[in-house]
């Protein structure tokens, strides 16, 4: 019985391994595309000065 009870709490932890180690994924996806996007914005940024200095 004690070895059956091992297993459950072992396969929890491991789920909650599971789940933590997806959530930390998410969470560093999410600042990844945060920082993709910044530097979007900058390259948009840098490609209007520079048609404006061509343009003026």
């Amino acid at each position: 019985m004690g070895r059956l009870s091992d297993l459950k709490y072992g396969d929890k932890m491991r789920a909650i391994d599971i789940a933590e180690a997806n959530n930390n994924n998410f969470q560093l996806s999410n600042r990844l595309r945060e920082h993709l996007i910044k530097i979007q914005d900058m390259e948009l940024e840098i490609r209007a000065k520079i048609q404006n200095s061509y343009s003026g």
